[in-house]
């Protein structure tokens, strides 16, 4: 009578045996690789930025836009913030054409100009109209110091005269991150406020 053969020969055994301890091997660099990003990523600054927007009359004619930039460290490390930038914009269909750039679409849209000379002759930042500027606060040497878990408050004052033609204004808020290499990545918060009662002399004007 033949004898009876084995499930595996020692030779197949041993190619199982490779092939559990290669899954095994993969498994684990897998779950290192993505401790190791996950740690690598709490070396990088962490925040969330919410913007509040108050509007005041001064004198007949004169407001006050005070922006109340609220910065929360939600990492792990100290942020040190050195550059802000802040434009308050007038919401306004002149003088860039936005009753014709309407009625475009697609790349027409998108990718249209300004229909008069402007340094930077672009409608849009990627997808962020870009509104008439009224002012601007742009400074590198701001010194904020933010320790992980804490919440501080950035504040920009903006005096504004009032016209017949001011009634909405955006205020655009860029913090920008620490600088890697030439890289200028920032946070960014955005509102809208409605200074026409401010400018009547009726009373203040909040937007959150």
């Amino acid at each position: 009578m033949a004898a009876k053969k084995e499930p595996h020969s020692r030779l197949e055994r041993w190619h199982i045996g490779l092939q559990i301890v290669q899954a095994a091997a993969t498994a684990i660099a897998l779950a290192l690789g993505a401790w190791w990003f996950i740690e690598q990523r709490q070396t990088y600054p962490h925040a969330q930025l919410t913007q509040a927007v108050n509007v005041v009359p001064v004198a007949k004619g004169l407001i006050a836009v005070e922006v109340e930039v609220q910065f929360q460290n939600t990492g792990k490390m100290l942020i040190k913030l050195t550059r802000a930038t802040v434009k308050v914009q007038e919401v306004s269909a002149d003088p860039y054409g936005y009753a014709e750039l309407a009625t475009k679409n697609g790349d027409d849209y998108w990718k249209a100009e300004r229909p008069v000379q402007t340094p930077d002759p672009r409608q849009f930042n990627q997808a962020e109209l870009r509104w008439p500027l009224l002012k601007q606060f742009d400074d590198d040497k701001i010194d904020y110091r933010i320790e992980p878990g804490e919440t501080d408050v950035l504040v920009f004052t903006f005096l504004l005269t009032c016209d017949e033609d001011l009634h909405m204004v955006r205020v655009a808020s860029d913090i920008h991150k620490p600088k890697e290499g030439k890289v200028d990545f920032a946070w960014k918060t955005r509102a809208f406020a409605d200074v026409s009662n401010a400018c009547s002399g009726k009373g203040p004007n909040n937007a959150d």
